[in-house]
């Protein structure tokens, strides 16, 4: 999430291409993050008039209207927004909803479920910041409201706020304390913060609460994935498999087990069966990227030529893998069954692999 990029990086982008509307945008972003709004709606405007089609500027224009309390004017750039995206498409739905959130505020006065509600859209649009604000702001209306607090705890872990979140997860646990998902989350920020023990005290409470939730599993199989204990990690991804066979998330991890635990030929049959499922999900790129390793292994050269093709443009793009690459790197580093040829190959794939990722300031 949003690591934006300095102010002198920004205005340097500006300054040398004026019709940039992603660095207006980021900048205007920037301005709103130090609440310099008189400054945010001036580079969201300038964002608008460079791309009329910039949806999210639109939103955003907007926000900072609800923040003033002109309401009519923050709606009016909401319904242009909304207009620009797909009728049936998700998008358009979070705007929707946001309209309704606004309008309902001002008619029937402050109301922290409102704020909650507008604040998930906003967070889904990726409008983080301004998520922040309204779920805030929620608590400040009803300090006891517990959604906001988990929310806005799911707001910091994606910002890579990992100590905000555990307070706020810790708040939510205090104020209802029988809700796995409350357990699950606030285990991952641990996690995100490789405090592994007290990651799976909470994954294992809240299997205690409901031994149903595939995630759970998942997450407990990942922490032992990050502490190299290949038997215990493929009992918990397998576990959560079983839960939820149709997640393109552990199957890739068992894959990579599969392949750290040096069954190559499984790993990579289980990429074959499930290429269909990894191409259709968020782990594409992540998934390509295991399998190019798996192919230099194996000596499948026509899959390295198109693996290694991808790889390459992902770089050019600066595309991100939402992936982390911790455990692959130590399986790289210490395993003893790559011929030196192999070795060169694979290590060249994995620093290309390794500068996608994002890394949270």
């Amino acid at each position: 999430m949003p690591n934006l990029p300095h102010i002198d990086q920004l205005n340097e982008q500006i300054a040398l291409d004026a019709d940039n509307d992603e660095a207006r945008f980021m900048r205007a972003e920037y301005y709103f993050r130090h609440r310099n709004y008189a400054q945010a709606k001036l580079d969201y405007q300038a964002a608008i008039d460079i791309n009329p089609e910039y949806g999210l500027a639109y939103v955003a224009l907007g926000y900072v209207d609800t923040i003033e309390r002109s309401t009519e004017t923050a709606c009016a750039y909401f319904e242009q927004a909304r207009l620009l995206y797909p009728t049936n498409s998700q998008e358009a739905a979070w705007v929707q909803q946001v309209i309704w959130a606004t309008q309902n505020l001002a008619s029937y006065g402050e109301d922290a479920s409102y704020y909650n509600r507008r604040g998930i859209n906003l967070n889904d649009l990726k409008l983080y910041w301004q998520a922040l604000v309204d779920y805030s702001q929620a608590l400040v209306t009803d300090p006891g409201y517990k959604y906001s607090y988990y929310n806005r705890g799911l707001n910091y872990n994606e910002m890579g706020e990992y100590a905000l979140a555990i307070k706020d997860f810790t708040q939510a646990i205090r104020l209802k304390p029988d809700d796995p998902w409350h357990y699950n989350d606030r285990g991952n920020s641990y996690n995100y913060l490789k405090r592994y023990e007290e990651a799976l005290k909470d994954y294992f409470k809240g299997i205690s609460l409901d031994p149903n939730i595939a995630a759970l599993y998942g997450n407990v199989g990942d922490v032992y994935f990050s502490l190299g204990n290949l038997e215990q990690a493929t009992h918990y991804i397998e576990l959560a498999i079983n839960k939820d066979p149709h997640d393109a998330t552990y199957k890739a991890i068992l894959a990579e087990i599969y392949l750290c635990a040096g069954g190559y030929e499984k790993a990579w049959q289980m990429m074959m069966r499930n290429r269909t499922l990894f191409d259709e999900s968020a782990y594409a790129l992540a998934t390509d990227i295991l399998q190019l390793v798996l192919a230099c292994i194996l000596g499948h050269t026509q899959a390295i030529d198109a693996l290694e093709k991808r790889l390459y443009i992902a770089k050019q793009l600066a595309e991100t893998v939402d992936w982390d690459f911790d455990s692959l790197m130590r399986w790289f580093n210490n395993t003893q069954d790559l011929s030196e040829g192999t070795r060169v190959v694979i290590q060249k794939y994995l620093e290309v692999a390794v500068g996608l990722v994002p890394h949270p300031k």
